[in-house]
């Protein structure tokens, strides 16, 4: 009985948790975005970021598929219920970046919004941002103060969560 309700205590925590992740990631991106107040200072800096992102990606790709074709992790397997032994997959690394520039495009921003697609999010609360400094005026000013109230917001209550961390995490440690 202990356990399970340890177990409930620390799935709440965590569905807290869950929870604000993408309304402050959104939040604090557009804020972040729009409080740089200049296009062009935001285009040096993106692209330096770009090209770290880039970089640490094809890094961190060409030691996997090099680990991978090394070690074959998993090759000769047979998965429960499947039957069929694994066999290797031969993703280059042309599709796999591929993937990724399909991924960080959404195609609806509330459905990966609502998925919580990371990359997507991320893209769209970035270009967000961008177009709310060139179309400027007073619906640029709109904008950019509601998302500024709900960074304040957001932050005050991932505040609140964090404190009670350690109701939180106890649980976890019980089982």
């Amino acid at each position: 009985k202990i356990s399970a309700a340890a177990k409930f205590v620390g799935d709440l925590f965590l569905r807290l948790l869950q929870m604000i992740t993408i309304p402050l990631i959104v939040t604090s991106l557009v804020t972040g975005v729009t409080g740089l107040g200049d296009t062009q200072r935001f285009g040096k800096m993106f692209g330096r970021t770009l090209l770290y992102y880039l970089t640490t990606s094809m890094l961190a790709i060409a030691t996997g598929l090099l680990m991978v074709n090394l070690i074959r992790p998993g090759e000769g397997a047979i998965l429960p219920g499947g039957g069929e032994p694994v066999v290797g997959g031969g993703e280059s690394v042309g599709g796999i970046f591929r993937g990724l520039a399909e991924r960080m495009i959404p195609t609806n921003p509330i459905e990966s919004l609502a998925g919580g697609e990371f990359l997507s999010i991320i893209t769209f609360s970035i270009l967000l941002g961008i177009f709310i400094i060139y179309t400027g005026g007073k619906s640029g000013q709109v904008l950019r103060d509601l998302f500024e109230a709900g960074f304040h917001v957001m932050m005050k209550l991932t505040m609140a969560i964090i404190a009670l961390a350690p109701i939180g995490v106890f649980p976890f440690m019980l089982f």
